[in-house]
């Protein structure tokens, strides 16, 4: 189940489905759809074998990080999702980029015991950090467009994100289910049907 940085938890949306321990971590405690299956809509419970996983996969480290270190290839990005073999299933988790990178910002924040009150000057500050590194690793047509934008690294990353998630599939040959994160909180019970449609 990859989910971009800053997007719906992914884990809750399981633990809805399955029924399982919302303890730990999936990324650490995969779940074993054998032994415990996930509720269909008659309330009877399914199963299809093999593990659900969540992950962010790669290339989402937090402003204290220069372009060499968030940039990834699809090789890349595959290795760190964890999947080493063709077929499968999986959901892409897409959210608005402006409120990804502001949760993000949030998240950065507490962890950093920080007040979350100067979103622009984080945004300003982490341009200013890395400005030497992205002039040698960016090329100048890249440059231009990132130029002005507040942010830009942030927003570099939640493209790249996708754009790696959906090559990614479409290498592997995965079945693919795009979840969006508004869909999620405003209608949850379509949103778990259609997951549950997808794994059936």
């Amino acid at each position: 189940l990859p989910s971009a940085p800053g997007g719906v938890s992914t884990e809750h949306l399981v633990y809805s489905l399955t029924g399982a321990d919302g303890s730990g971590s999936l990324r650490k405690n995969p779940i074993d759809i054998d032994e415990i299956g996930y509720f269909g809509d008659d309330g009877g419970s399914s199963s299809g074998g093999g593990e659900i996983v969540s992950s962010h996969c790669g290339g989402i480290c937090f402003s204290d990080c220069p372009p060499q270190k968030y940039s990834m290839t699809v090789s890349d990005f595959t290795r760190e999702c964890h999947i080493f073999q063709e077929g499968g299933r999986a959901i892409v988790v897409m959210r608005d980029p402006l409120e990804s990178v502001v949760s993000r910002y949030l998240y950065e924040m507490k962890m950093l015991g920080r007040p979350a009150d100067d979103f622009g000057g984080w945004c300003r500050e982490t341009a200013e950090r890395h400005k030497e590194a992205d002039k040698y690793f960016f090329d100048e047509q890249m440059r231009g467009m990132l130029e002005g934008t507040p942010c830009h690294a942030e927003f570099f990353k939640w493209v790249q994100w996708y754009n790696n998630a959906f090559e990614m599939a479409k290498e592997l040959k995965m079945d693919l289910h795009v979840m969006h994160h508004d869909d999620y909180k405003s209608a949850f019970k379509e949103t778990v049907a259609g997951v549950v449609d997808f794994f059936g």
